[in-house]
């Protein structure tokens, strides 16, 4: 039940800003051999790129990045040895935020079936009123429509070519992600 719990506040965090954001369809911005690429070079790069200020939160996907690193002749020396250039960022960020709508998809789909059953769990309780079990329910359903909304939401602010650049190395990427911060 907490994940339950936890899924339906990230979708209020989420949806609101989301919902906010002007409408206009993404642009695809990754070629082929970009995620492969980024999964190569990424953890090597990332070391250097903390040293010049640049954060991940792999909590909400927020990549920080100092504006002064942009121009910066060893930044850029850093991503020319990697094998990229002044693209990078872009790429990078669509790269994360898509890795996040392609996660996010995968939990809301193993919360499906919880929250089904949960919502089984409330019409088989006795202890609960009729009333008290329509409004558990009808919450549990208003939570499982934003999380589709939300999943709908995210998916278009990602051109559905680089998603499907990003889905083969999705678990990858997650792996990786997960190295650099131990």
């Amino acid at each position: 039940m907490k994940k339950i719990l936890c899924i339906a506040v990230c979708i209020f965090l989420f949806t609101v800003p989301a919902l906010m954001a002007e409408n206009k369809p993404p642009k695809a911005v990754l070629k082929k051999g970009d995620v492969k690429k980024f999964l190569k070079t990424f953890p090597s790069l990332y070391k250097d790129l903390e040293d010049l200020g640049m954060a991940y939160n792999s909590e909400s996907g927020d990549v920080a990045v100092p504006k002064a690193i942009e121009a910066n002749a060893k930044f850029m020396a850093l991503l020319k040895k990697n094998g990229w250039d002044k693209t990078f960022f872009q790429k990078m960020s669509v790269i994360l935020a898509g890795l996040s709508v392609i996660v996010y998809d995968r939990e809301a789909a193993e919360a499906n079936p919880e929250m089904a059953a949960a919502i089984e769990e409330i019409e088989a309780n006795p202890g609960l009123s009729a009333a008290m079990k329509k409004k558990m329910i009808d919450q549990m359903k208003i939570s499982m429509g934003a999380m589709e909304t939300q999943s709908e939401v995210s998916k278009k602010q990602i051109h559905q070519k680089d998603l499907a650049m990003i889905e083969p190395y999705a678990d990858d990427l997650v792996e990786m992600l997960d190295s650099l911060e131990d």
